[in-house]
């Protein structure tokens, strides 16, 4: 982890945890900055305890992101439940960020962008809609043809294949639809 941090803000490597953890804290001290780990839940308690240490001697901002099981977690390790602010749930994304993402993809169609915000609604919802316009992006350029509404459902229906059986009403809460497909397309 400190490895990771040390290369996302520039550094060279140093040999040792506690060589590293130095070099960040005086490259991140007092600057106002925040750092952000995502996927915070796969880390382990020493990798935890790092981050702490590097929060407390550098004075700067942190959040820690990751699913529900993160804040269990931090609730066992009194060291770092201690130094919660606020514990924030993000919910699913409205309809004006999903607009925001297809502006970026330049898809401006009522029909497509409604589309895609039902998707962004299942689990997995941003990056199962970032998929499906990729995936429906491919597929327009191999027909020589104009992107369209027709290849971004085929693309959602190739991605939901063999999973469709799995898909109910009481399953939609906690299914990730799109975990099996994070090596078709790469994001």
């Amino acid at each position: 982890m400190l490895q990771e941090l040390s290369l996302s803000l520039g550094m060279t490597l140093s040999s040792g945890a506690a060589a590293m953890r130095r070099k960040i804290v005086v490259r991140v001290r007092d600057t106002e900055g925040l750092i952000i780990v995502d996927e915070a839940q796969h880390l382990e308690g020493k990798s935890l305890d790092e981050l702490r240490s590097i929060y407390d001697k550098a004075r700067i901002g942190m959040v820690l992101c990751g699913n529900p099981q993160l804040k269990v977690r931090a609730e066992t390790l009194q060291q770092i439940n201690s130094r919660v602010g606020k514990n924030v749930k993000i919910g699913r994304p409205p309809k004006p960020d999903v607009a925001l993402l297809m502006q970026q993809f330049q898809i401006e169609g009522r029909d497509e962008i409604d589309f895609l915000h039902g998707i962004a609604q299942l689990p997995g919802g941003l990056r199962c809609v970032v998929k499906t316009i990729r995936l429906a992006t491919l597929t327009a350029a191999g027909e020589d043809g104009a992107f369209s509404m027709k290849h971004l459902v085929a693309a959602w229906e190739d991605l939901i294949a063999g999973r469709a059986s799995l898909i109910t009403d009481s399953s939609l809460k906690n299914l990730p639809i799109c975990s099996v497909f994070r090596d078709i397309i790469p994001c």
